[in-house]
């Protein structure tokens, strides 16, 4: 491939990742702000800055012309500010934990059909409700 295409690949793909952390990564009905950063929960303040100047050079509008990349670039330094605020971050992580506990989804019981329950003899129903 011609090596400016692989650029605008890049630059595609970096607009795409942070718009799709942006819609589908809601933690408690707030954006995710660190998957818009594309880094994990437990960082510092350096590698924040870090990977906040790695995604600006990439998305940033006069070098990135692709479709998006002027609101992902500024959905990066909103992410950036808001995780550079040590008061902000620490109120956001808490309401984050106190959220993924309250909504752990839980693996649903095995349920029992009605036909189930009329095949087999009494010895593997009794069997397979013990499983439960």
């Amino acid at each position: 491939m011609f090596p400016s295409s692989e650029e605008n690949i890049a630059q595609l793909v970096s607009v795409c990742e942070v718009h799709c952390s942006a819609q589908t990564n809601r933690v408690a009905s707030e954006k995710d702000w660190y998957a818009i950063l594309q880094i994990g929960r437990i960082v510092d303040e350096s590698t924040i800055k870090r990977q906040y100047r790695k995604l600006a050079l990439l998305l940033h509008p006069d070098k990135n012309k692709v479709v998006g990349a002027e609101a992902a670039f500024k959905l990066i330094g909103e992410a950036n500010a808001f995780l550079l605020d040590p008061e902000k971050k620490s109120l956001y992580d808490r309401r984050h934990r106190a959220f993924k506990r309250n909504v752990v989804p839980r693996s649903p019981a095995p349920q029992v059909y009605q036909s189930d329950r009329n095949s087999g003899s009494a010895h593997e129903q009794t069997r397979w409700r013990s499983h439960l």
